[in-house]
């Protein structure tokens, strides 16, 4: 497999549908730099800092991708093998490699709020290296071609085509599907969840509420990276928490007693 095929996918900047009506559009900055999350992998759930973390600061096991040097709780996760038949211990099913993301994403708070067309309208991201060597990566969606978000079951779709700066060039991805689940709460005046997800509610709102967010944003999801100029297929994973305003980095002793949930490894 080239060098180029053996890279990350999942990036942003997404544009508006033609046609679409105005939006509240927000920035929302991904959580990064927290200390106490950094070299923490997400485990089989898919999640940064959930009960099934691994922490380590050595490269993954398969791939040599680098560790979460950079505190994120966002990755973006892939399985250069293409069948799903190889999973590396730090990751979810069926991944063998990742990149540990920081950056921005834009979402559609109408949308997030009442359903409807695709609820990210833009995200730049770039991320640690998924092998040895390749160095850091930026990526863009040039279209959003489609999408679909329903507040009330929190699934989402989206279609977009992006491009992927990488260390072998520019990679070009057409028609990639990316389905999952996603969630959106403006904080003002909240103490509790509601979302019916353990971790928005358990893990990522104390977070925004600790270091003052107005606003969190968590989506995960998988697809698969048709087969197009610069990649080949290639099934992927990732999870994003963002925060607005982005206020991290983390004071580490204020998570004391949740680290303790976590297993070393």
């Amino acid at each position: 497999m080239s060098i180029v095929a053996r890279c990350c996918v999942l990036v942003v900047v997404a544009v508006a549908l033609p046609g679409a009506s105005p939006a509240e559009q927000r920035v929302m900055g991904l959580a990064t730099n927290d200390l106490s999350t950094a070299n923490h992998w997400p485990g089989a759930d898919a999640f940064i800092r959930s009960v099934d973390d691994s922490v380590s600061s050595s490269p993954s096991m398969f791939n040599g991708s680098a560790p979460n040097t950079n505190g994120s709780w966002s990755f973006n996760a892939f399985d250069f093998v293409g069948n799903g038949s190889l999973t590396d211990p730090f990751m979810p099913p069926g991944m063998n490699a990742m990149t540990f993301l920081e950056g921005t994403v834009t979402v559609d708070t109408d949308v997030a709020t009442s359903g409807g067309g695709p609820i990210i309208s833009a995200w730049d991201v770039s991320g640690t290296e998924p092998f040895s060597g390749h160095g850091p990566y930026s990526a863009q969606i040039t279209a959003v071609n489609s999408g679909s978000y329903d507040s009330g079951t929190h699934a989402f779709a989206l279609n977009v085509d992006f491009v992927a700066n990488l260390m072998g060039g520019p990679a070009n991805a057409v028609n990639f599907d990316l389905t999952g689940s996603a969630w959106f709460l403006e904080l003002s005046g909240r103490d509790e969840g509601g979302t019916g997800n353990p971790y928005v509610d358990g893990v990522v709102l104390p977070l925004a509420l600790r270091v003052g967010a107005q606003s969190l944003f968590v989506i995960t999801g998988s697809g698969t990276v048709p087969a197009s100029s610069g990649f080949p297929m290639m099934p992927v994973q990732a999870t994003i928490v963002a925060l607005s305003p982005s206020t991290l980095p983390v004071d580490e002793s204020s998570f004391g007693s949740v680290k303790g949930l976590y297993r070393t490894r």
